[in-house]
């Protein structure tokens, strides 16, 4: 038995209106009842649409409470691991053994820049694709344009795009989404990926029974740019859909409208893809072809439900800044910025052992490196405990570097433009160098 007290959300269903257009005849005679009749359809078209109305605002609310409710409990979890984690370095650090202590580039709440540096020398840092790089002068969408004027004007061009289950990997033409099993394939609007709104996503749903033995899909989508007068471009980046449960399988670029597709330098399959960001050579692209993966299914209504997507795919060319004063000792002169690496609480930084960074600054010769480290005990960069264009990383010396007991370091970081790279190096020749993450190896000891 139903609890009285309790509401039960409709589902809302389709209205299918009645209300039939009445003609009444120029100064001619009017009937009461066909008139009475289309009041009669009018309420109740409007009683339908009112109810409708009542339900769907019952249930948006019921969505949205809930997905408060869950917003809170991850949020929540969050603050509980960064305790945990804390606690546990802590716990580590009192056994007298190292820590690791990391830098992530897509939490911008320890980044700051020099005091006194101009906007235009500052490096610039990137939290949704968690990366820091030399700034941009000028962007040229290929995708869509965004009007000089101001505002909030963006209009979308001419992408042309495809996207389907059956394609070549190398082994012959195969079908990715099923097999010899034939699915329900549900998708939005291709447009939506390529068209500057990031509230309207490309979403495809494949969908199966649900004792299907399918365990994964794959498409392949490709975009044919618009014509441009400049189809140079020499940046590619995807927002894949949902993030972090999507595979990016393959990134391809081609010149003209034909099949000579070639892989976007640097590119390498990414599993469980953020919004990811590729970096080469200003060259002529007039396609570009996506294969994404999708491991991940749900259950809905009894079906199995594969569902995978993109928010955006952006191709640009970008100008980015070059200048880089290599003689010069000051931080405001070239494109820095400063990451904060504090103990947990109740700790003091006592030694250093390490220093890393992603990409990993070593596979570049000394003197030769496009990412450059200083670590200070203070803000203003004055306490200076190693340079990266000076010694040798601390892990390479004879003995850790006494810090002196401190609760915090100051890393800078400066990154210089690229016109040359040698082997083995993360980065490409005319390309901007780029820096996700970097971390300390330290011991701790408890503050007084």
């Amino acid at each position: 038995m139903s609890d009285p007290n309790v509401i039960q959300a409709e589902k809302p269903q389709a209205i299918q209106l009645r209300t039939e257009r009445y003609r009444i005849p120029f100064r001619g005679p009017i009937e009461s009842d066909p008139l009475n009749g289309l009041h009669e359809q009018m309420l109740a078209d409007l009683a339908a649409l009112g109810n409708q109305g009542n339900v769907t605002a019952a249930a948006l609310l019921s969505y949205v409470h809930t997905l408060q409710r869950e917003t809170d409990h991850a949020r929540l979890m969050v603050t509980s691991l960064k305790s945990q984690d804390a606690f546990q370095k802590k716990v580590t650090a009192l056994q007298g053994k190292r820590v690791g202590l990391w830098t992530d580039l897509h939490d911008a709440t320890e980044i700051f820049f020099v005091e006194g540096s101009s906007i235009a020398k500052r490096a610039a840092v990137h939290t949704q694709f968690g990366q820091a790089t030399v700034p941009m002068n000028a962007i040229e969408g290929k995708t869509y344009s965004v009007s000089l004027l101001g505002g909030t004007g963006i209009t979308s061009l001419n992408v042309v795009a495809t996207a389907t289950g059956v394609f070549n990997r190398g082994d012959g033409i195969q079908d990715y989404e099923g097999g010899d099993e034939v699915p329900t394939i549900e998708q939005t609007a291709l447009k939506n990926a390529t068209n500057g709104n990031n509230l309207e996503y490309w979403r495809r749903r494949v969908i199966f029974d649900l004792e299907s033995d399918v365990a994964e899909v794959e498409v392949e989508v490709t975009f044919q740019l618009p014509d441009q007068s400049n189809i140079s471009a020499n940046v590619i980046y995807l927002h894949p859909f949902p993030l972090g449960s999507v595979d990016i399988t393959g990134l391809w670029i081609a010149p003209d409208l034909s099949d000579s597709f070639i892989t976007v330098p640097g590119f390498t399959e990414k599993d469980g893809a953020d919004k990811s960001r590729w970096f080469f050579p200003a060259q002529d692209i007039a396609q570009v072809k996506v294969r994404l993966r999708q491991r991940s299914w749900t259950e809905e209504s009894g079906r199995k439900v594969f569902e995978y997507g993109l928010q955006e795919l952006g191709v640009q060319l970008v100008e980015w800044d070059k200048s880089y004063d290599e003689q010069s000792s000051l931080l405001t002169d070239n494109h820095t910025f400063v990451g904060r690496v504090a103990a947990p609480e109740g700790m003091l930084l006592s030694k250093l052992y390490g220093f890393y960074s992603a990409p990993n600054f070593l596979l570049e010769a000394f003197g030769s490196r496009h990412l450059h480290f200083v670590i200070a005990k203070d803000i203003d960069g004055s306490d200076v405990v190693w340079n990266s264009d000076q010694s040798a990383p601390p892990q390479s010396q004879d003995s850790a570097l006494d810090l002196g007991s401190v609760e915090e370091l100051f890393v800078f970081v400066t990154l210089n433009w690229c016109d040359t790279v040698g082997v083995g190096s993360p980065f490409q020749a005319g390309c901007p160098p780029f820096l996700e993450g970097f971390g300390l190896d330290v011991t701790m000891i408890e503050g007084s």
